[in-house]
Parts: C-alpha cells; sequence; structure tokens
C-alpha cells in the first residue's frame, strides 16, 4: 500500500468506526419499535372486531335497541384479559357520529387503532379501538440502551484493538518512508558531494602534472633562438605530459573496468600509476578473480584515491596493494611508506575524496578505514561483505 493510501485509510478510521457504531445501536431498538407496533396494531384489530361481533350479536337479538345498549357491551369486552394496553373504544354509526367512546389510558401515547364493522353484509356502523403506544416505545428506549451500551463496547475492543495495530503500523510505514526518503537525499548529496571530489581531484591532476610540464616546456623554450639541450628537454617533458594526460583518462575509464575483472583492473591501475609517476606499487592478489564491474569501479576509485594521496602528502617511494577475496568479504589493503600523518589527526577531515569514497562504500554495504603512524606512512583499508557481491550477481 501506498504511504498516501496509507494516510487516506487511517483517517477514515475514525468514520469506520462511527459507522460500525450507528450498524450496532440503531436498527435494533428501529426493529423493536417495529414489531411492537405490529403487536399491538394486531392486538387492537382482534380487539375491535371482538367488539363488532358482540354488537352483531346484540343488533340480531334486538334490532332496535343494539345503539343503546353498545355502552354495556363494550364494558363487558373490556373487562376481558384482552383489552390490556387499551386506550380509547369508540362506536361510530354509518354516518362518522360517535354514539359511545370509552376511554382507560388518557395519559398514555397514541397507538395503534383499528376499526371494525358492525353488520353484515351492509356495515350499520364502525368500532374504532385505540391501543397505548407507550410500552412499544419504552420496549423501543430499553433496547436503545443496551445497543449503545453494545455499539460502544465494540467500537472501544475495534479502536484499541485491531485499528490501533493499524495506526502502529502505517505510523512506523510513515516513519520508515521519512527515514527512505531522507537517507535518499542524503545519498543524492553526498553523490554531489563525490562528482565535485572527483572534479577537483581530475583538475589538481591536470594542474600538478600536466600543468606544470607545459610551463616548464615553456620557460625551456623562451630564448631565441632555443638551445638544442632546451629543445631536447621540452621533447621529453612533452613525452611527459603526455604520459600523464594519458594516466588522467586512463583512470576515467580504466582499461580493464569494461571487462569488470576486479584484480585485473586494480592491477593495470598500479602498473600506469607505476609508470606515470615512478613510484613503487607492489600488488598482490589473493583469491580468485571477481567479474564485477561495480565493485570494481568503487575499488578503483579507493585505490586511486590512496596512491595519490600518498604519492603527494607522504612522499612515498614504495606502496604495497593487496586486495584478498574469499568467501566471506572482499578486502583491499593499502599501505605506503611515506611520512603519515601528526598524531591526532583524522584522515578523513583532510579532505572530500575519502569520505566520499566511504559513503560510496557504505551504499554497497561496505566500510572505509584509515590508520596512521607518524613516520610508518598510511593504511587504508576497503571491506565489502559477500553480501554486496550476491546483491550485484557477481562471479569468481
Amino acid at each position: 500500500m501506498a504511504p498516501s493510501a496509507e494516510s487516506g485509510a487511517v483517517r477514515r478510521l475514525p468514520w469506520l468506526a462511527v459507522l460500525v457504531g450507528l450498524a450496532i445501536a440503531v436498527p435494533p431498538p428501529l426493529l423493536t419499535w417495529a414489531a411492537s407496533w405490529r403487536g399491538l396494531g394486531d392486538q387492537a384489530q382482534s380487539l375491535a372486531f371482538a367488539v363488532a361481533t358482540d354488537l352483531e350479536t346484540a343488533r340480531r337479538n334486538e334490532p332496535r335497541l343494539w345503539r343503546y345498549t353498545a355502552p354495556k357491551q363494550v364494558a363487558r369486552t373490556m373487562r376481558g384479559p384482552a383489552a390490556v394496553g387499551v386506550r380509547s373504544v369508540e362506536v361510530l354509526a354509518c354516518d362518522g357520529s360517535s354514539l359511545h367512546r370509552t376511554s382507560r389510558a388518557e395519559g398514555g401515547r397514541v397507538g395503534p387503532a383499528a376499526f371494525a364493522a358492525v353488520g353484515a353484509p351492509a356495515a350499520l356502523g364502525w368500532v374504532r379501538v385505540e391501543l397505548d403506544g407507550t410500552p412499544a416505545l419504552r420496549m423501543s428506549g430499553t433496547v436503545a440502551v443496551f445497543a449503545a451500551i453494545l455499539a460502544l463496547l465494540a467500537v472501544a475492543l475495534l479502536w484499541f484493538g485491531p485499528f490501533a495495530r493499524i495506526r502502529e503500523e502505517a505510523t512506523a510505514r510513515a516513519a520508515e518512508v521519512e527515514a527512505a526518503v531522507a537517507q535518499v537525499r542524503a545519498l543524492g548529496r553526498a553523490s554531489l558531494r563525490a562528482v565535485e571530489a572527483e572534479r577537483n581531484r581530475i583538475a589538481r591532476d591536470l594542474h600538478d602534472d600536466l600543468g606544470q610540464q607545459l610551463t616548464a616546456i615553456r620557460l625551456s623554450l623562451e630564448a631565441d633562438p632555443p638551445e638544442p639541450a632546451a629543445v631536447a628537454r621540452a621533447r621529453d617533458r612533452l613525452d611527459e605530459a603526455n604520459t600523464a594526460m594519458r594516466a588522467v583518462v586512463a583512470d576515467l575509464r580504466p582499461a580493464g573496468l569494461s571487462e569488470d575483472r576486479v584484480a585485473g583492473t586494480l592491477d593495470a591501475a598500479c602498473s600506469r600509476f607505476e609508470e606515470a609517476h615512478g613510484v613503487a606499487v607492489l600488488f598482490r592478489h589473493d583469491g580468485p578473480e571477481l567479474h564485477d564491474a561495480v565493485i570494481a569501479a568503487a575499488l578503483l576509485r579507493v585505490l586511486r584515491e590512496a596512491l595519490h594521496n600518498a604519492r603527494r602528502h607522504g612522499e612515498a617511494e614504495e606502496i604495497a596493494v593487496r586486495l584478498a577475496i574469499d568467501d566471506d568479504e572482499l578486502r583491499l589493503a593499502i599501505h605506503d611508506d611515506g611520512s603519515g600523518l601528526p598524531p591526532g589527526v583524522d584522515p578523513l577531515a583532510l579532505g572530500r575524496g575519502l569520505a566520499g569514497l566511504r559513503q560510496r562504500l557504505a551504499l554497497l554495504g561496505g566500510d572505509l578505514t584509515l590508520a596512521s603512524r607518524d613516520g610508518d606512512g598510511v593504511r587504508v583499508q576497503a571491506r565489502l561483505p559477500a553480501a554486496a557481491r550476491a546483491a550485484h550477481g557477481s562471479r569468481a
């Protein structure tokens, strides 16, 4: 479920709880009232028919006096058990005029009423019976109270049970999404910093190597005419500048990287660095060859940054590089014999290059450590777990 859909579902939970409560609280009292009212209607109809039957019997016995004996017949019927809850009984003539009316529950609520004809086949009069609606309303009210209590209990169980778990899960997922968004933004910033650091490194390489060589060539050829020895030195420096330019280009896209060989890429980079700068680089590989272009590119950047730092800052004359690959992890260790760093100095604080490399390795599940002692050079170690190789489909 998408985060927006989850938040929408959470916002709808209170309304869903209200609907559940209404579904439990409203139907029972309504159904009770309808059933009670119908029952009272049937009772009124039965009683009206009983009174009409008694009046019809009296009419047959005394055709002219039945209207006058109607109160007696009604009173006798009202004394029976079927007359419980009767509000009023009224005998009507055919023209609608009232012949007799008996009321027993004037204080009650108007309830259902029923009519029954007196006489057949032509009606000579009507009997109207009206019952008290208070019992139906009282029963409905009682059911409504119990239904409301049951609805509150059901809503409470839902709100603090399944709904609570849904809210907690939605909150947890929202936190995960926020964390993921923050991580993506952090990785984006780290990528921008890494790109900027790479640009700065290339600019430094061009300035320190190619720029200095071209400046020296221009100075050596300022004499008019230039001396033969100066021309020879300029030619040599042009060769050196060309070599430095090739090294920079090769660092941007190593030849071995296109074949995704990790050890082969690092070995070629060590050879090019040694050829370009005259610093002895001893490369050693333990374990099988690994084919993974992503890991090769990441380790190549670590190696390249470590080699250039050793030459520039440590004035190293020999650098040992060891690549170890086994079933558990991949380790790249670089140790130079330079001057190292002063005590108490964090190597990662000297520039953004190594910090960017550490973030790049962290994306692959690895890490980068540095150690230095004054006069003992700098030790750089990059580690990648086996899971990182499996995630990229690496093959030995």
